[in-house]
């Protein structure tokens, strides 16, 4: 099995586990050991706020500050993922990365 193969057979590998097991991973934000009080903000005005901004080096704007990372190209299955997660994309102006082995 040349290098190729053995890529696309890891990645078929990785999306057939987390589809037919249960998988959790041991790395937190730490986000966990903080308490936040709730502080309304009634006073605000929310249509005021803009989440936007530019993704370098392109300068391309988005609405929100989310990139969707796709690791799944190469693969059938992750050609399938890659579309799904292709979908909310531009009506939320977000980017999405797709690389290909």
């Amino acid at each position: 099995m040349d290098h190729q193969e053995q890529l696309k057979k890891r990645k078929e590998d990785h999306i057939r586990i987390v589809l037919e097991r249960e998988v959790t991973g041991k790395m937190t934000t730490g986000l966990e050991a903080y308490r936040f009080v709730p502080l309304a903000l009634p006073e605000i005005d929310f249509a005021s706020i803009s989440l936007g901004t530019s993704f370098s080096p392109s300068g391309k704007k988005m609405k929100t500050p989310f990139l969707i990372n796709s690791m799944t190209g190469g693969t059938l299955h992750g050609e399938r993922i890659n579309r799904n997660l292709a979908i909310p994309s531009p009506s939320l102006a977000m980017v999405q990365r797709v690389d290909c082995d």
